[in-house]
């Protein structure tokens, strides 16, 4: 009986032990199932989620085009949307045989869902995130939202994963350094400051840069590109209203290329291939391929027969500001167009002449590529405008006629010699003999003492350094402008590396005095309170004084003005030329010196004449509002200008009233340029002639002086 209770508890303990044996082998035979499944099941599931990035690459490209995902609610819907474009064969399931997911934002048109059901077909909504394990856990769901997975297997990676991390954050890197280069050199460099050091820092010496404009190619050296460049007038940006973006970047080791899109406005007017290698210095641009989209092989059109006369009528010059215009001239009866652009969309220069034929008696076309020109006509039946269509541009262009201005200049009574900036070490002193006090009666080599100029400041020296911070050599230009008590001073611009010392100087000595010297003389000595850009001379200076400082400045800057201008006026032609000017005075000898007077032609301009005018004068200086050096139709010097109100209207009305007649432009009493009103003319225009780089730039500076007096 003892023998038997005690057997009992054995066998108990016995069976116990051998049930949770057994449960312990099932346990560790299906986890090792497991572990031989999950090779296979991650194989599955990379290629499920490779084909799930595929369709996520094909909705980013369609996104980036349209502004919106595609509108679908299917993943059949989708594939009608993307296929072939965007994807060649977009797949329908996962490796599993179940249908993908695809779900649309209706409240959001940019955001998306794409999903797969996972191994088990069996989808729970978009609703989730965040990582699931493949070894314990089956049948999950994978989810994309906006180009991202957010519900995805969470697997541990393989060595050759691993590797190609590293590549990848090394690639990105690169891209990040390449995008730099493309920003500090290509866009601001060359596109925006065109600074020719910048282009030569980033762009490889033997750089390339092949153009295609008129379905032909060019290619440029990088000394020939900085000369194309900057063809445009300074202050002209290469594209208006400029924006772009790197539509592709792709980097392979020491090599990369990357597609640039310009856009003006909302036109894409340029694409740009850009190639870079990386050098020891870094990265490079080597290569480049710039296409306009805008040119088109142009459509088959049929031609039809105009009148020699009509085609006389369209010839002439159509500008809507003075960097984009178009002459149009006849030759054998045959209509040709040169467009000059400098900056309208971005900077063409001077385009070879092409020929335009008529498709209707006002609409011509180009045969070369996709462009037309139509004339239109205003209420008396003259041409008085071109409307240019290219691509997506369209340009209206009104006509034009060569215009001549010039000022009667003021002769200078306020002489300046020598301008400076210098810092101030201490003062001010009574006495020369107080101020050297302080140094034993003998100041160090590197200072200098300055007695105030007492028309200006109160009588009192100044220690100074003897280094000069700024003098006239770092002024750009100079204005009269009004102080804060209205007093009239002087305004200085300075050039780049005047403003930069001016800007680092002020920046670093808050507080301390800064002194500006005119001949010698202290005139004003402002503390300095932050950082200056540009430079104001306050003092008791009368208004006829600070313009003849600005015409003194612009005079040394220049040199020497060798073209000096006198007058100017706009007169009506009553009749010529006339060889002689007894001839003239045979037809009008009862009305010279009344109301009609005869005037000589300038040689230098055109052909020796004399011409009959009308006493009344249409403009004058005092009509001038704006003036800025360009070029014209020829290449030639020549200055763009702008009227303000009173000049435009009273050029309107007369050209308007007076279609088909001659005004004449007077320069010195001379008359320059006799023109044949062809249509309205108001605003602006360019002053073209036989004028050289010099006269140019004389004309410029005394302009500039001309009109800032007429604005005080």
């Amino acid at each position: 009986m003892k023998k038997s209770i005690l057997i009992l508890p054995l066998l108990l303990i016995i069976v116990i032990s051998l049930f949770t044996i057994n449960k312990e082998a099932k346990g560790k035979k299906q986890d090792n199932l497991r572990h031989d499944e999950a090779p296979a099941l991650r194989f599955e599931l990379e290629v499920t989620m490779k084909d799930l990035k595929s369709i996520t690459q094909a909705i980013r490209n369609y996104t980036f085009d349209l502004k919106h995902a595609p509108k679908a609610n299917s993943i059949k819907e989708l594939a009608e949307i993307i296929q072939p474009f965007y994807i060649k064969t977009c797949p329908l399931t996962d490796i599993w045989g179940g249908e993908l997911l695809y779900k649309h934002d209706l409240q959001n048109p940019g955001n998306y869902w794409l999903a797969s059901p996972g191994n088990d077909g069996k989808f729970s909504g978009f609703n989730r995130e965040g990582t699931w394990d493949i070894h314990s856990d089956r049948g999950h769901d994978i989810i994309v939202y906006n180009n991202e997975f957010v519900y995805r297997p969470k697997m541990e990676k393989s060595t050759q994963e691993k590797v190609n991390e590293k590549s990848e954050n090394q690639v990105e890197k690169e891209k990040l350094a390449i995008k730099k280069v493309i920003e500090e050199a290509y866009i601001k460099g060359a596109l925006i400051k065109r600074d020719e050091k910048i282009i030569r820092d980033f762009f490889y010496k033997d750089y390339n840069c092949i153009d295609y404009r008129f379905i032909t190619t060019k290619r440029h050296s990088l000394d020939k590109w900085i000369k194309i460049i900057n063809l445009a007038p300074k202050g002209v940006p290469l594209i208006r209203n400029f924006r772009y973006e790197i539509s592709s970047l792709t980097v392979t080791g020491y090599a990369a290329t990357a597609i640039l899109r310009h856009y003006s406005g909302n036109i894409l007017v340029l694409v740009d291939h850009l190639s870079l290698y990386k050098l020891k210095s870094g990265w490079k641009i080597v290569n480049s391929l710039s296409y306009d989209p805008a040119y088109k092989i142009a459509k088959n059109r049929k031609t039809i027969k105009v009148d020699p006369g009509i085609l006389e009528a369209y010839c002439g010059r159509y500008a809507c500001d003075p960097f984009f215009y178009c002459n149009v001239k006849k030759m054998k009866d045959h209509l040709f167009v040169e467009v000059v652009n400098q900056g309208y969309t971005y900077n063409l220069g001077k385009v070879p002449s092409v020929e335009i034929f008529p498709e209707t008696p006002i609409t011509f076309f180009v045969k070369e590529f996709d462009a037309t020109y139509t004339f239109v006509k205003d209420i008396n039946g003259k041409v008085s405008k071109l409307i240019y269509r290219f691509g997506e541009i369209e340009i209206i262009v009104r006509r034009q006629e060569p215009k001549i201005s010039i000022f009667p200049r003021k002769e200078s009574k306020m002489t300046i010699k020598k301008w400076e900036i210098r810092e101030v070490i201490s003062g001010p002193f009574a006495t020369e003999k107080e101020a050297l006090q302080g140094y034993g009666g003998h100041l160090p080599g590197n200072f200098a003492i300055a007695a105030t100029d007492a028309q200006r400041l109160e009588k009192g020296y100044y220690i100074l350094k003897k280094g000069v911070l700024l003098s006239e050599k770092d002024v750009e230009d100079v204005y009269m402008v009004k102080d804060p008590r209205g007093d009239p001073c002087l305004f200085f611009t300075f050039t780049p590396a005047g403003t930069d010392k001016l800007k680092k100087y002020t920046s670093a000595n808050i507080g301390k005095k800064l002194a500006y010297l005119l001949d010698n003389k202290v005139v004003l000595v402002p503390a300095i309170q932050g950082t200056y850009k540009y430079g104001h001379l306050i003092g008791k200076f009368t208004r006829q004084e600070i313009m003849d400082f600005c015409s003194e400045f612009r005079t040394a800057k220049s040199k020497k003005i060798t073209f000096i201008l006198k007058e100017l006026k706009i007169q009506p032609v009553v009749e010529g030329p006339f060889k002689t000017k007894e001839k003239a005075l045979e037809k009008y000898s009862d009305r010279a010196g009344k109301d009609v007077l005869i005037m000589k032609t300038d040689p230098q301009r055109m052909r020796k004449n004399y011409f009959v005018l009308k006493k009344d004068v249409i403009v004058t200086i005092k009509d001038f509002r704006k003036v800025r050096r360009v070029r014209d139709g020829s290449g030639n010097p020549a200055i763009g200008f702008s009227l303000n109100d009173r000049g435009a209207n009273r050029l309107k009305v007369h050209t308007l009233a007076n279609i088909g007649k001659q005004v004449a432009f007077i320069l010195n009493n001379k008359i320059t340029s006799v023109i044949k009103i062809g249509g309205t003319i108001s605003y602006d225009g360019i002053i073209s002639g036989r004028f050289t780089d010099k006269e140019v730039d004389d004309i410029i500076i005394q302009l500039k002086f001309a009109i800032s007096i007429q604005k005080e």
